[in-house]
């Protein structure tokens, strides 16, 4: 049986709505009408998710629903937004899931918009798609449900959390179709479901995992190694992901995905919290292969190497295209989705903060700049006269300067990087930073020092979703400093 590579590429609903201004339907529109050109193209490449009960927060099954936002319709495809596919139909492969708008639909969107989003002759008005009641691949032939009903709290970052269920087949099974289905789509950030061996001695119950001696492991800690059932060939222990617009897979006849007897099933959820409590207990669903499989999909994700490619990674890049050995038995070739801004001369440059303050304590040189690899030899290790060499190498003027160039990153040893940057202008532009910083430089995070990450986390969410203006964001932060600076109970650590 050959292994065939599925690469399907999705993002994050944005939506938002800005009410347009009514036209006069007196007279026949001259332009494009919602009836007869600006349904059809909804029915195709939206409703799908804006419909009553899924993702969309918005519904545009009819003229009524959709009429108060055609001006955010207009601004969302014309950044092409909306419907959401981020790789540019300029540089990228042709991929079979592809949702995006031709340019012309674009066109006929915006001149829609423009006119006043004029209704049109009833009787133009395409019949509505039917779409199969929960399930989007009909009724599912075998059901995972998420083991565990999990509750999120109203304002707390929740960490990845992980549950584990058998899969009680006595023998392989092949899926020829694949569904996550969150039961609350509002709560569930994206989320993925994996086949794992879980370690030795350890046993499941009701959805959480237990060790040798009994004790439960907490849910935010992943445990367990993949299992293939097979040859070991990468994407082959993932069944799918969920993001919101995409959450399920059909493949053609003779391709399936296999799912190994006596193996685990891992739940991999990522909540985000919404205000208030919220529930979710997502579903898995699987349809059986019903003719004879020739082909079994891998499910890879960025940075996973290619079958055939002896290692190499798949990525999904911004800015260049990457070319990946799709079979290395026929020797095709093609390119994955490039994400835009697609810049042929792009630069990448840094900058020092701005200051805001005319009081700030540290110069505006000054540069938050820790070790992203720190080596350490313990005093009292065994090959202690080994470690130091390995650091004395480390810090050698020609290691150090090797790294930077094969890695493009600046080290600690000063004068390693060239005046070109071994032709990268991100390492030019750090090694300037450092410079002009000279002793300036320090490694501490207020938020690691005091454990204030998650709460901070919450603010910036909030944030980003545009829920607090800046001022309340600044508010929020601040708050929670003096929060720890005013509590006597947390030791504080002096900084010179």
């Amino acid at each position: 049986m050959k292994r065939t590579l599925s690469v399907l590429a999705g993002a994050w609903i944005l939506s938002c709505g800005v009410t347009a201004d009514v036209a006069a339907q007196g007279t026949a529109p001259a332009g494009p009408t919602f009836t007869k050109d600006v349904a059809p193209i909804l029915n195709k490449h939206c409703v799908s998710c804006h419909r009553p009960g899924e993702i969309g927060p918005m519904s545009f099954q009819s003229y009524e629903s959709t009429r108060p936002w055609a001006r955010s319709i207009k601004d969302k495809v014309v950044k092409r937004e909306m419907p959401p596919w981020a790789a540019d139909p300029a540089h990228s492969m042709k991929m079979g899931n592809d949702r995006s708008l031709q340019q012309a639909e674009i066109d006929t969107l915006v001149a829609w918009a423009t006119s006043g989003a004029p209704r049109g002759n009833p009787a133009d008005l395409p019949a509505a798609p039917t779409f199969a009641s929960g399930w989007q691949l009909g009724e599912p032939d075998f059901v995972f449900e998420q083991p565990v009903a999990w509750t999120v709290k109203p304002d707390a970052q929740e960490p990845y959390l992980y549950f584990y269920e058998k899969i009680p087949f006595g023998e392989d099974k092949f899926a020829t179709g694949v569904e996550i289905r969150p039961s609350n789509f509002s709560v569930v950030h994206h989320s993925g479901v994996y086949i794992v061996d879980i370690p030795d001695g350890y046993t499941v119950k009701d959805g959480y995992l237990y060790d040798a001696d009994g004790k439960q492991v907490p849910p935010s800690v992943p445990m367990g190694k993949k299992a293939t059932g097979g040859d070991g060939l990468a994407g082959a222990d993932k069944i799918i992901s969920y993001v919101p617009g995409r959450g399920y897979e059909r493949y053609p006849d003779g391709y399936a995905k296999r799912v190994p007897a006596n193996k685990y099933v891992r739940w991999v959820m990522h909540y985000n919290p919404t205000g208030q409590p919220e529930t979710d207990r997502s579903k898995l669903g699987l349809w059986w292969a019903k003719g004879p499989v020739r082909q079994e999909v891998l499910n890879l994700q960025a940075g996973d190497p290619v079958p055939g490619s002896g290692g190499r990674g798949l990525y999904f890049a911004q800015g260049k295209e990457v070319l990946y050995e799709s079979d290395d038995t026929t020797g095709r070739r093609g390119k994955t989705p490039v994400i835009p801004p697609y810049v042929a001369d792009f630069k990448m440059m840094g900058m020092a903060e701005l200051s805001i303050d005319a009081n700030d304590k540290l110069p505006k040189t000054a540069l938050h700049a820790p070790a992203g690899e720190p080596f350490i030899s313990p005093a009292g290790a065994l090959t202690l006269a080994g470690g130091k060499e390995l650091l004395r190498v480390m810090l050698s003027k020609e290691a150090a300067s090797n790294f930077a160039k094969t890695k493009l990153a600046p080290t600690i040893v000063k004068d390693t990087v060239p005046a070109d940057g071994f032709g990268s202008t991100a390492l030019v532009s750090q090694s300037n930073l450092l410079a002009a910083a000279g002793t300036d430089v320090f490694t501490w995070n207020s938020f690691d020092l005091y454990g204030t990450n998650q709460d901070e986390l919450v603010v910036w969410n909030s944030f980003l979703d545009g829920k607090l203006d800046v001022a309340a964001f600044t508010a929020a932060l601040e708050a929670i400093t003096s929060a720890v600076y005013n509590d006597a109970s947390v030791t504080k650590v002096v900084v010179q």
